[in-house]
Parts: C-alpha cells; structure tokens; sequence
C-alpha cells in the first residue's frame, strides 16, 4: 500500500512541476514580464545604472545595527486612581 502512495505522489508532485522563468533583478524583461502579468500596478525602471549591493542595502535593516532606545514605562501614582474617581464624580453630578 505504502509504495503505491508512495508512487502516486511522486508523480503528483512531477505534474504539478513547472518551470519558473528566472530573469535577473532590474532588468527590461522582469519588468515586461511583470507588466503582462496585468497586475494592479504597472512595474517600471527605478534604478538605472544602479549597483545591485546599493538595491540589496535598500531592503532591510542591518544586522546588530544601531537599535531604537527602549521606552521607559513608569506606573501612575498611587493617588491618581484618587483623583480619576473624583473626577469622574463632578462630571456626572453634573448631568
């Protein structure tokens, strides 16, 4: 039973196989290819004569770079809870 399964989704898996085509970053034919697509967005040419290192700096952040500083979270003090319910008393005594 098992090699048969076995057999079945091999060659599932071989008929589902296609070939993607590969074309390299920032060329005329991706941005063809992404244009026949009919996309929401039309794809253009950003980047001319541009490094590929330059783009790839452009994509994320760098690792153990400098960091955002860490927001410092005090706790009310202990009479504002006070306070609030006084508050809140006066405005709705007064409606």
């Amino acid at each position: 039973m098992w090699p048969s399964v076995s057999i079945l989704c091999v060659l599932v898996a071989f008929a589902n196989a296609r070939s993607i085509p590969y074309y390299p970053p920032l060329s005329s034919d991706l941005v063809n290819h992404i244009n026949k697509l009919n996309t929401t967005w039309k794809a253009g040419h950003n980047f001319h004569n541009t490094d590929m290192s330059y783009v790839k700096k452009l994509c994320g952040t760098f690792l153990g770079g400098p960091k955002l500083p860490e927001r410092m979270v005090t706790p009310p003090p202990p009479w504002a809870a006070l306070v609030h319910s006084v508050g809140r008393s006066i405005i709705e005594g007064d409606q």
